[in-house]
């Protein structure tokens, strides 16, 4: 057996977002709504600019109320708008938006099918790029598919994300293989670029509602170089 491990990436994955426009319009109603009784001041139409313009900025540094980044992001935006709120504010406003999230969010049905095969002959593990690990826990638990998986590694309980390799190393140490043993199955450039550069064979997945694939595979590598499938049942064969 060439691999003796298969790493997955989360959403976009195994996870999809099925209308992600409507998902974000959601979002931002939810949060501007949150906001709003807290004494905001901006229109509904301006507040979608200020709101990803907040969000995106650097997070805060951890404080003494053990608030996650995204958890954090949140405080930023509150903050940008002059508004104090307390520890308790920012939780709640945190669970409401990943409720919305968590109503778009699809498992894609050929996942438990193929995450069981895979068991019986590979150690299976997760590396996702999210700022609130707990939700990612609750998802794994929620649609049952915690149980397949050796080892989780998720970005918010570290200082570095995909594409850090170092990300990927955490996940090899925790299994206690080498690169050249696992494949990293993804859909988007930073899975591509961190898989590569941790050694990991990379995996990317393109399903016919994906748009056209990441500019990484035009300026670096080559469609050789990095294995390309449509569904995850083709990934079986991607392992051979």
């Amino acid at each position: 057996m060439k691999y003796k491990a298969v790493l997955f990436d989360i959403f976009g994955t195994l996870v999809v977002i099925e209308d992600m426009e409507a998902e974000l319009d959601t979002w931002l109603g939810c949060f501007y709504d949150c906001m709003k009784p807290h004494g905001l001041d901006i229109s509904r139409n301006s507040f979608n600019e200020f709101c990803l313009h907040h969000i995106g900025q650097e997070p805060p540094p951890p404080g003494n109320d053990d608030l996650t980044i995204f958890e954090r992001r949140i405080q930023t935006a509150f903050s940008g708008a002059g508004l104090r709120v307390s520890t308790a504010d920012i939780r709640q406003t945190s669970a409401m938006l990943l409720e919305v999230w968590n109503d778009y969010a699809v498992i894609d049905p050929d996942c438990h099918p193929l995450l069981q095969e895979l068991s019986q002959q590979y150690r299976l593990g997760v590396i996702s790029n999210y700022d609130h690990p707990p939700y990612i826990h609750r998802v794994l638990n929620d649609l049952d598919l915690k149980k397949y998986f050796n080892t989780i590694v998720i970005s918010g309980d570290y200082e570095f994300k995909k594409p850090d390799p170092r990300i990927f190393h955490l996940a090899l140490e925790e299994l206690g293989l080498k690169p050249e043993d696992a494949v990293y199955l993804g859909d988007a450039e930073e899975d591509i670029i961190g898989a590569r550069a941790a050694g990991i064979q990379p995996v990317l997945i393109q399903r016919e509602t994906t748009a056209k694939p990441p500019d990484i595979l035009k300026r670096e590598y080559t469609r050789n170089d990095v294995v390309t499938i449509n569904s995850l049942p083709e990934l079986i064969n991607s392992l051979d």
